[in-house]
């Protein structure tokens, strides 16, 4: 029967990894945490981490390889479930995470065929496959990575955009590529900043006790899924509120959540500090009148329905 192995990249223990080792204990998920002590050098140190792996171990191709990010990534399926779903698509040798707004900046647009789905732009916070899917294409970003002129600013999910699309015109891989975007595999919950933000896509189902994603395809059909892992991109822009969110729905008592510290790092959470500060400070000069008091108003108001948007 195959198996499954979980790799993870983090060049230092924190408490980010300490919880995506705790959600993959949690459902019986086997795993390597690779890259402890690197000196990070941006991306490419990851890649390169991932490519020595695969060069090294033996060849296996009854394994079923899941690359995750670890800071801002939990499970909440089981190998069981992850072996079952890759069954049902033909055992594919890459799996790629997908997601539905991503700027050119870090995504390279992929030439998929007209898809009902909005998720059109792979997530590299998840890469599945078997041992030759993941060596060929760890050694294809490597390769790229190498040659560009500035490792430390490359990119790795825009180089995987453009490989993905090299490949896709090739007749040996086009067939063995699987795009995830229904999120069986990776629910990708984004920083929405409509009103209803991640309320339209990702629910909490009480009777699984996990996440349920709601799939809105372009026609207007909506499927539902339950995802084998939850990942947060851009972790510190909410400053950790999804991730804290879910992070203690799935863990419970055993989630750790990051300290004051988090408050250092550029987030949106300071904006809305600013402008309470500016309401605050056009009462102490204009004093309590309609004005001063309805902008309080307005800005609190608003600061509530974006933290209630970005959870479930």
């Amino acid at each position: 029967m195959p198996k499954v192995l979980v790799l993870g990249y983090s060049n230092k223990a924190n408490v980010c990894s300490n919880n995506w080792e705790k959600s993959l204990q949690k459902v019986g998920f086997d795993y390597k945490l690779l890259g402890l002590g690197d000196k990070w050098q941006g991306f490419i140190t990851r890649i390169i981490c991932y490519y020595n792996y695969f060069q090294q171990i033996s060849p296996n191709d009854d394994t079923l390889y899941i690359l995750t990010d670890v800071y801002d990534l939990l499970a909440v399926g089981t190998p069981q479930e992850a072996l079952h779903k890759w069954k049902k698509i033909g055992y594919p040798h890459l799996i790629f995470g997908m997601e539905p707004n991503c700027g050119e900046i870090n995504c390279q647009p992929l030439n998929l065929p007209y898809c009902a789905s909005p998720n059109m732009f792979v997530n590299c916070g998840f890469m599945a496959g078997n041992y030759e899917g993941l060596k060929h294409f760890t050694s294809l970003l490597y390769n790229n990575a190498i040659q560009y002129e500035n490792s430390e600013k490359w990119d790795d999910q825009k180089a995987a955009g453009y490989i993905i699309n090299t490949l896709l015109d090739n007749i040996k891989w086009k067939d063995r590529l699987y795009f995830d975007q229904s999120m069986q595999w990776t629910g990708n919950i984004l920083m929405y900043s409509q009103p209803l933000g991640n309320r339209c896509f990702f629910t909490w189902s009480k009777e699984k006790n996990r996440v349920l994603y709601h799939h809105h395809e372009v026609s207007g059909k909506i499927t539902q899924n339950y995802p084998v892992f939850i990942h947060t991109p851009s972790i510190s822009g909410d400053c950790y509120m999804r991730y804290d969110n879910y992070g203690q729905k799935i863990l419970g008592c055993q989630f750790r959540t990051v300290g004051w510290e988090k408050m250092l790092i550029p987030n949106y959470v300071w904006i809305w500090i600013i402008l309470l500060l500016m309401a605050i400070a056009f009462i102490i000069q204009w004093g309590a009148n309609y004005w001063t008091l309805t902008f309080l108003i307005l800005v609190i108001t608003l600061a509530i329905i974006h933290s209630k948007a970005l959870q479930n």
